[in-house]
């Protein structure tokens, strides 16, 4: 009896070990499974599918903190049919043993859901579960989530198990860090495509609006909802929303925003950059959540001109959704910044041209005046000459006609060159709005002023039927 109780028990440690050795296996094949993608969606989702099966369990989920460690902002999950997840409705928030894991990233194992103190319940439509495993999954000193399981296929979850979750944790973290920075190398390489796109349309004059070119891009980028920008408005010595796409575009149009009791207003005082996570976190700081938009998270990035803040760039996410992270705010901010630089570089140059152009047109009415006048003015006093060795006749009288022909001309170019010389007093100048085509702004766009003036600058009065010349005075 005691060999065969001794063999007994050593067939039930092979047992074990195999079994043991089976899940090792288990393992290493998720840690495998879970670092092969580099899509950090795709790699949440293996490694909640990994943990169901190598530990154990019918229910599995992974739920991701937010940036201000107030609750969970994605949650990842299997083994729920979808009917019953419509039923229950909006996904768990991170309270009472999902929370008691945020606030102390320990692992958590019990054998009783509803018997634990920190247990807050289920909700409606909820199916019941009862053991539980909760470990954090950290990168580097950051916990970036957690990692729950319920409904042991054992009954119970034990210390391997917690110990198993704990290494499948870690291989996690490995795999999430590996994704973030690939998605945030993709992103930076996106936020430079879009920065050098921009840079080359204002430049060559295809931006149109340089500003609804920003907007649109940084909707894209910044996965952001609705996007506004708001300009001083000298009425109310507040901001108003000149542009605004997306969510609630037609209500945040023209909206008008205080300047010291709202977001976009303090980032206009201080020109620094502002993230929040929620506009209610802000006290005494409104947004545009308040017009009922259901907005949340939010950026405010100011719009540098001239060594001035000049506008507000303001994107924000529905509520509920991820916010948006420090490096989101860095390359947001990086963006604006030389988007900025961009569009001043565009009306330095339009300005440059406009001015060449007046220096151009001086150059003509010059030439015209001390060349074209002075010939026909000497054409005028040569024809007079001889209309005057005539003495009368009717060929007298055709010269005198030509000569009043040279004196109207005369006219029609002092009339010219002063056109040419008022333009420059002309408003429109190329650095007049950023939200106006480069087209738009130039000054010469416009029609000539009216011809009265000049003959009060010619030096000549009109001539008449009785008059030799104009001019005849200075011979």
């Amino acid at each position: 009896m005691e060999l065969d109780e001794l063999l007994g028990q050593l067939v039930e440690r092979a047992q074990e070990v195999m079994g043991t050795q089976g899940r090792l296996r288990g393992l290493l094949r998720a840690s495998q499974a879970i670092s092969t993608d580099l899509s950090l969606s795709a790699v949440l989702r293996r490694i909640v599918d990994a943990a169901q099966e190598v530990i154990g369990a019918r229910y599995a989920a992974l739920g991701v903190i937010g940036v201000d460690g107030g609750g969970l902002v994605e949650f990842v999950h299997t083994g729920m049919p979808a009917d019953e997840v419509t039923t229950i409705g909006h996904l768990p928030q991170g309270k009472g043993l999902l929370g008691a894991l945020i606030d102390d990233p320990r692992p958590i194992r019990t054998t009783s859901i509803g018997d634990d103190a920190r247990s807050s319940g289920f909700p409606a439509g909820h199916p019941p579960m009862s053991s539980f495993l909760g470990v954090p999954i950290r990168i580097r000193e950051e916990v970036y989530g957690n990692l729950y399981l319920s409904e042991s296929d054992k009954g119970e979850f034990t210390a391997e198990d917690e110990e198993l979750a704990l290494a499948l944790a870690a291989s996690a973290g490995a795999a999430i860090e590996n994704a973030r920075l690939y998605e945030a190398g993709r992103a930076r390489q996106a936020w430079l495509s879009a920065t050098a796109e921009i840079t080359r349309k204002t430049l060559s004059g295809e931006a149109g609006q340089p500003l609804d070119l920003i907007a649109t891009n940084l909707a894209e980028l910044a996965a952001a909802d609705a996007v506004v920008v708001a300009r001083p408005d000298e009425h109310t010595g507040g901001l108003r929303i000149d542009i605004a796409q997306g969510h609630g575009a037609d209500g945040l149009r023209g909206f008008l925003l205080p300047l010291e009791t709202s977001l976009c207003g303090e980032v206009f005082r201080t020109g620094e950059p502002r993230r929040v996570e929620s506009p209610g976190k802000v006290p005494g700081l409104i947004s545009m959540a308040s017009l009922d938009l259901d907005l949340g998270p939010m950026l405010a990035l100011p719009l540098q001109r001239a060594g001035q803040v000049d506008g507000v760039l303001a994107a924000a996410r529905v509520r509920d959704r991820p916010g948006f992270t420090v490096e989101e705010l860095n390359m947001a901010t990086a963006f604006a910044n030389q988007a900025s630089i961009a569009i001043e570089l565009a009306e330095s140059r339009e300005e440059q041209q406009r001015l060449a152009m007046l220096d151009e047109r001086d150059r003509i009415a010059a030439d015209l005046h001390d060349q074209v006048i002075q010939r026909l003015f000497a054409a005028s006093l040569s024809l007079q000459s001889v209309a005057v060795g005539l003495g009368g006749g009717p060929h007298a009288q055709r010269i005198q006609e030509q000569i009043d022909n040279l004196d109207a001309t005369v006219r029609q170019i002092r009339t010219t060159i002063f056109d040419l010389h008022a333009s420059r007093g002309e408003p429109g100048s190329a650095r007049g709005s950023w939200t106006s085509s480069p087209s738009s702004t130039m000054p010469w766009a416009s029609g000539p002023p009216s011809a009265s003036p000049a003959s009060s600058t010619t030096g000549c009065p009109p001539t008449s039927q009785k008059t030799s010349s104009p001019c005849s005075g200075r011979r």
